[in-house]
């Protein structure tokens, strides 16, 4: 099996340019990530919890602060779960419905979504703990490589963490074909993990410089834009680390500076992950039809549309 690179690409930016519903998977996702991120961060952070230093000091002589923090964060893991699913499936779930010529609206997607949600749950939950065990016992056979040859086998090992880049690119493809597997064939977690490893498998080549094309694009596309709003906050590091006599003073100041700028630059980098993770999501879609429709596996059943 093979396919065209140039069509597949064309075909998933015509899609992502034209759905923009198909973006807010991804804009949610990275809004949430940004406020998960930045609220603990603002509450531990003595320069804007109140009373600065003091707040720190009430919550080492208030032990249950601390609990009350770890539970919040708790709570924004496990609403990150749904989160992410629905995020990441949206724009899967919207290029299928596009190539098979059916209803776009965010309504519908999110019902595609939600019809498959627990069966996409499991394929991430269980092909990351297949990821867990492995990256565990890597990091184990180094250690111990480590201590038995007084650190010279890690010279050794060195040459491996050279492939963890293009291995983790492909991991991602294989949870994505997994996905769209789901969605677009009905299939059950196994059988679609099954079957995105028949594709890779019979692909390896074509899916790999695939993954490369796009991740290394995306990530110059998204450092060009980043850089304007970094400027300012390294600039107010910089100035920081040059001041002696005013040092809390500066420091204060560039940490205010850095979540303005934070906040500000939020939305931007929302919608650009937006666009990013639905070219993404679209590409390995479109990959995924091709490759399946031409090699003579069953058509998909067609979309039921169902209640929220």
């Amino acid at each position: 099996m093979s396919f065209d690179f140039g069509e597949v690409l064309a075909r998933a930016w015509g899609i992502t340019w034209k759905h923009k519903v198909l973006w807010l998977g991804g804009i949610i996702l990275t809004l949430f990530s940004f406020v998960a991120g930045l609220l603990p961060n603002l509450a531990l952070n003595p320069f804007f919890s109140p009373g600065g230093m003091e707040g720190l000091e009430r919550i080492e002589q208030q032990p249950w602060l601390f609990v009350w923090f770890i539970g919040f964060v708790f709570l924004l893991m496990i609403i990150s779960i749904p989160v992410s699913v629905v995020g990441l499936t949206i724009p899967v779930a919207g290029a299928i419905r596009h190539e098979r010529q059916a209803d776009m609206g965010f309504g519908s997607l999110l019902r595609e979504s939600l019809r498959y949600f627990w069966r996409v749950l499991g394929l991430f939950l269980l092909v990351g703990a297949i990821i867990f065990v492995v990256a565990m016992a890597f990091m184990l056979l180094v250690m111990l490589v480590n201590l038995a040859t007084f650190g010279i086998g890690m010279l050794c090992v060195m040459p491996l963490y050279c492939v963890l880049i293009p291995a983790m690119l492909l991991v991602y493809a294989y949870i994505t074909q997994g996905q769209v597997a789901i969605l677009a064939d009905d299939l059950g977690v196994i059988d679609a993990l099954k079957r995105s490893w028949e594709l890779i498998r019979e692909n390896f080549l074509g899916i790999l410089l695939l993954s490369i094309a796009i991740y290394f694009g995306l990530w110059l596309i998204n450092m060009i834009i980043s850089i304007p709003f970094m400027i300012p906050m390294y600039a107010g590091m910089f100035r920081m680390m040059e001041s002696v006599s005013s040092q809390g003073a500066v420091q204060m100041n560039w940490m205010r500076t850095t979540i303005i700028w934070m906040l500000i630059y939020a939305p931007v980098a929302s919608l650009v992950q937006g666009i990013s993770l639905t070219f993404i999501q679209t590409t390995w879609t479109v990959t995924y039809l091709r490759l399946t429709r031409k090699s003579g596996l069953p058509e998909a059943p067609a979309l039921v549309e169902t209640n929220p």
